[in-house]
């Protein structure tokens, strides 16, 4: 199978020749740590390792702010992004940054910046549409990732400022949602119509922590399920799967993933008691698992890190529907040489018969 035949049969939870394996963020750290230990130079750890390709792009999705350097000290920056917020950024190590101001704190706010999410040609990248035709030519299955609108608001507003909205300001915050989904919407459409070509849309939100949802299952049923509906029709109407990254347990989101058609849950963080194993038992005929293999166990022995994959491929490579990758980013605590042996585990267990 092709490299794209093979992602599609998997999110459609259909036959395949073996699993796709795929990881797609390696912290810089990482990278500085596998070239001393044999990665060459210039070359990518997907093509290293014979993963399988998947990549994302994207449009500008923010409130149209010029991006501004404010201060700078040694290893680290503050600076002013597209959504207007100050954040203070690391430069000589990753993590994430740590927001110091909004420019959206209040609805009166909302009312003086909603009117800069304009859908217009210029906040298309250049290169997009040069770049879906390679990598159509290229066997690359490539994914669009707009912003999900709850965690665009989290990025705008802030995670406390956005839940208390959420539960004593429904309407205002339910009229920010949906104005930014009809943005989004646009956008998407306005791609096509330029004849770019994708083979999923993938919405990257952080909507539970480890013990559960960020807010309850009744919420999001009321404020967020017809906007992800709405999603779900143009990815119908397109053709495309429909993929969501999501960290924490994910264990009471999933069944209303599943109402809403998602075709694939990512990554199925095994620190926050996700088990694909579990998983596939109650819900693998409905919708497919994109992960879960356990990088905190890549630290550490070769014996952990086969059961770990054994047992987990094993039980979610059944019917078709399961995606190798990594429960979270390739961290530096992982060596090249663990990494190795993860990838020729996936390919030992990965193959259907």
């Amino acid at each position: 199978m092709t490299n794209r035949e093979r992602f599609h049969a998997a999110f459609l939870r259909r036959p395949a020749d073996r699993i796709p394996r795929c990881d797609i963020s390696f912290w810089p750290e990482t990278l500085a740590r596998w070239r001393k230990e044999g990665l060459p130079e210039n070359v990518r750890p997907a093509d290293y390792f014979g993963l399988d390709d998947i990549r994302t792009c994207g449009f500008n999705t923010t409130l149209g702010f010029e991006p501004t350097m404010i201060e700078e000290g040694d290893g680290w920056q503050v600076v002013r992004d597209g959504n207007g917020v100050t954040k203070k950024k690391w430069t000589d190590h990753y993590g994430a940054p740590q927001e110091l101001d909004y420019t959206l704190q209040t609805e009166a706010d909302w009312k003086r910046l909603r009117e800069r999410l304009v859908v217009d040609e210029s906040r298309i990248p250049e290169r997009l549409g040069q770049m879906c035709s390679e990598r159509l030519e290229g066997d690359v299955f490539n994914c669009i990732s707009p912003r999900e609108p709850c965690w665009w608001l989290i990025e705008t507003l802030g995670y406390d400022r956005l839940l208390m909205h959420m539960a004593g300001e429904t309407e205002w915050v339910r009229e920010m949602m949906t104005v930014y989904t009809d943005f989004t919407l646009g956008m998407c459409e306005l791609c096509v119509r330029k004849g770019m070509h994708f083979d999923a849309l993938w919405m990257f939100s952080d909507l539970c922590y480890k013990n559960g949802m960020l807010f309850s299952p009744a919420m999001f049923r009321e404020l967020l399920m017809p906007l992800h509906k709405r999603v779900r029709h143009f990815c119908t109407d397109h053709d495309i799967r429909m993929i969501l990254h999501c960290d924490g347990y994910v264990g009471d989101l999933m069944p209303l993933l599943i109402e809403i058609g998602y075709d694939a849950i990512q990554p199925l963080e095994a620190r926050a008691r996700n088990d694909v194993r579990e998983y596939m038992k109650t819900f693998g005929d409905r919708i497919s698992f994109f992960g879960n293999i356990s990088a905190d166990i890549m630290t550490t022995t070769k014996d952990a890190i086969e059961e770990e994959v054994r047992t987990k491929l094993l039980a979610a490579k059944s019917g078709g529907g399961y995606i190798y990758h990594s429960d979270h980013s390739i961290n530096p605590g992982i060596s090249m040489d663990n990494y190795a042996f993860v990838i020729e585990c996936v390919k030992k267990y990965g193959e259907y018969d």
